[in-house]
């Protein structure tokens, strides 16, 4: 008996060993990835902070990063000259913004020491406790899981208790989920982190977050049956069920609200603006749908002041001060730094995907959840995304011979 629970005991020490990152300093990285890295200037704080990390060793500079570097301070000059007049704070904003564009491209260049595997489960733990601690507050202070207002209570309720809740931390969570499919097969405690974060991102009440986690599934289950296809087993059958039944406890009362979240937030605002319906019916009816159809309006008029470089890094609540925020990245990217940025934009993720593909199908199919939470939302400007996104290019530039590839 005594042989048997020493055994059980090793099992489950080898099990948790192989979640946790090999490098105890690597939980230093931790604290970049929190949420409580974007409260207030944090975002600056947290690239100063990786910076000293790594005390500034810089490796060779690829001639891409160069050209991107030098185009950044064209389009920032080129703003600063169109854009002159508009204020001391417009103006102060506008460097600030250029400063946070021009800080990740350099982490693209530091020697980092961390590991793929580590840096992903770094951020399964921050996701995973976050993810924890929605559930905490929620059986603490009753809301409950099945209520009949379940969208308000819980998506609008929590804001005060949960920083970063719904709509930022969320896609992070969405990434470490998608990821999470890659290890399930390994040891079933990933199992367990996967429905923890599947839950919060169902709590969310987020329909960019579930857009955004569906297709990054569907992106991993196909890369895996091309590419991958032993490691399609009992695992993702089993997988499947247990979705089946989560949903099914919920007895519909949820499930029906996340649905009816999805056709006003997507189906009807189309079939409204085809009908030709009135600025004051759209408002009316699709709420914060029509907001975004109204922010990405203002960014196009904007843009077409100067459409190759933008607007030098200046953000659309400085020329529409009752906007906060482009509420997409692709529109955030186009407005400060045009369609040439853009352009780039494009170049980046495309290689980034292009390059996990061949190392690591989880984190190819997470970017790819980030990539369309990005239509939404905006990501990059989120310290742990810009973080895990440039930390990520980082590593793949150093894997990439291995796998007899190259960032073109």
């Amino acid at each position: 008996m005594t042989g048997l629970l020493l055994e059980t005991h090793k099992k489950y020490q080898t099990m948790l060993k192989s979640i946790a990152p090999k490098k105890l300093s690597t939980f230093l990285y931790a604290f970049l990835f929190s949420p409580i890295s974007y409260l207030s200037y944090g975002v600056n704080y947290s690239y100063l902070i990786l910076f000293a990390l790594k005390k500034c060793s810089f490796r060779g500079v690829p001639n891409y990063i160069i050209v991107t570097l030098f185009y950044y301070v064209l389009c920032y000059l080129i703003g600063l000259l169109i854009f002159h007049n508009q204020g001391t704070y417009f103006l102060l904003r506008q460097f600030v913004s250029f400063c946070l564009y021009i800080l990740p491209i350099c982490v693209m260049c530091l020697e980092i020491s961390i590991e793929l595997e580590d840096l992903c489960k770094i951020v399964l733990l921050v996701s995973a406790i976050y993810a924890l601690w929605v559930i905490v507050i929620l059986v603490t202070h009753r809301h409950g899981f099945i209520l009949t207002d379940a969208y308000h209570s819980i998506k609008g309720g929590l804001r005060g208790y949960i920083p970063n809740w719904p709509q930022r931390f969320t896609v992070l969570v969405v990434f470490a989920a998608v990821y999470s499919l890659n290890k399930i097969s390994e040891n079933f405690l990933y199992s367990l982190v996967f429905f923890l974060l599947v839950s919060t991102i169902f709590l969310s009440f987020t329909r960019s977050a579930y857009i955004a986690f569906f297709i990054g599934c569907i992106s991993f289950f196909v890369a895996t049956v091309l590419l991958d296809r032993d490691r399609l087993n009992l695992n993702y059958v089993i997988l499947g069920a247990l979705i089946i039944i989560m949903v099914a406890i919920g007895n519909g009362t949820i499930f029906e609200t996340v649905l009816l979240q999805m056709v006003k937030g997507i189906i009807k605002p189309l079939s409204m603006i085809l009908s030709n319906a009135t600025p004051e019916q759209m408002h009316s009816e699709v709420g914060s749908t029509y907001v975004r159809l109204e922010i990405w309006s203002a960014v196009m008029t904007t843009i077409r002041q100067n459409p190759l470089t933008g607007s030098g890094f200046a953000g659309i609540y400085l020329f529409y001060p009752l906007f906060g925020s482009a509420h997409s990245q692709y529109m955030d990217v186009l407005l400060r730094t045009g369609i040439i940025g853009m352009l780039l934009f494009c170049f980046y993720y495309f290689q980034l995907l292009r390059l996990y593909l061949k190392i690591n199908i989880g984190v190819f199919s997470g970017l790819i959840a980030i990539a369309v939470y990005g239509l939404f939302n905006e990501t990059l400007k989120l310290t742990y995304i810009g973080l895990l996104i440039f930390l990520l290019f980082n590593i793949a530039v150093k894997q990439a011979e291995k796998f007899s590839l190259k960032v073109k």
